[in-house]
């Protein structure tokens, strides 16, 4: 075990914890991922599976700061964590973290998420992606970006220099599984089979000027008509919600650089559909969030 350990970044969301130990230049010393998640926490006793996880961390490591985000903030996690409202400067949030107090007698520290209220007065919510946007805010600042963090319920973030000005969360991924798995056009799509092709198809298909409830019945009206296989039907779908998705999101985006961070497969299928819209992006580390812990994780030792 290496004992240049400066401090434990965990994010623990609402399937998994992913916890990691870290070095003096943000090195990943040690990783643990399980699928230990905050729904499957029995009698809300977070403390009992944290130390099950990360218990041998702290025996080892007696004085090194921990940080926790994710939904383990949330209503339904350890402690709620109160949102902070954007806009907002990024490198603040060591500012508003909450403490939690342990039974071995150490504090460990609870990152708020994020919210904002459109023009219209309708909030969204973040929690988690604001750490690994303090990660990407870790290199030479940026006039003005876009972060794009695609997943389930994917967040388009607009910064400028190191201060969130505006996010807002699309549920793409949550809603190709449900259409996919739960309504006529599973009878005929074909999970396993990936065709590029068709996927920049389908994103291409989203552009056209028509509603996407009806562009969604027209994936089986292809397939009736043999327009569109079934083993292409899947990668049309995927491209046409994604599709969607960017034309919403690049609305009055200028020319903003486009940062994607997340999972390397899904970054490469948003890279490619942004690519269908004109524009380029950069690509961030999967592990981007370290960087955001170390941040936090620095900021915790120069206070004492």
């Amino acid at each position: 075990m290496n004992n240049d350990a400066i401090g434990i970044g965990c994010d623990w969301g609402t399937t998994t914890l992913r916890a990691y130990l870290l070095g003096r230049d943000a090195e990943i010393l040690e990783k643990i991922e399980i699928p230990k998640g905050i729904m499957s926490v029995e009698d809300g006793d977070f403390q009992k599976v944290f130390e099950d996880i990360v218990g041998y961390w702290m025996d080892l490591f007696p004085t090194c700061p921990i940080v926790l985000s994710g939904m383990v903030g949330s209503r339904q996690g350890w402690v709620e964590a109160p949102y902070i409202e954007c806009p907002v400067e990024i490198n603040t949030l060591s500012n508003k973290l909450i403490t939690i107090e342990l039974t071995r007698n150490r504090e460990i520290f609870l990152v708020p998420g994020l919210t904002f209220i459109d023009e219209e007065g309708v909030p969204d919510v973040m929690r988690g992606e604001e750490v690994q946007i303090l990660g990407a805010c870790s290199g030479e600042p940026v006039k003005e970006r876009l972060i794009c963090l695609p997943g389930s319920h994917s967040k388009w973030v607009r910064l400028a220099g190191n201060d969130v000005k505006e996010f807002s969360t699309y549920m793409t991924g949550e809603i190709y599984e449900a259409v996919r798995n739960n309504t006529i056009l599973s009878k005929t799509l074909e999970p396993n089979a990936w065709s590029k092709k068709a996927f920049l198809n389908g994103v291409q298909y989203s552009r056209q000027n028509r509603n996407i409830l009806s562009q969604l019945f027209h994936v089986r009206t292809q397939i009736l008509f043999d327009k569109l296989s079934n083993r292409s039907s899947t990668s049309f779908l995927s491209g046409l919600l994604i599709g969607h998705e960017l034309k919403s999101a690049l609305q009055n985006s200028h020319n903003h650089e486009i940062y994607l961070i997340g999972e390397r497969t899904l970054t490469q299928l948003y890279a490619d559909a942004i690519n269908e819209f004109g524009r380029t992006t950069k690509k961030a580390t999967p592990d981007i969030v370290t960087l955001g812990y170390f941040t936090l994780l620095r900021q915790l030792a120069d206070r004492d």
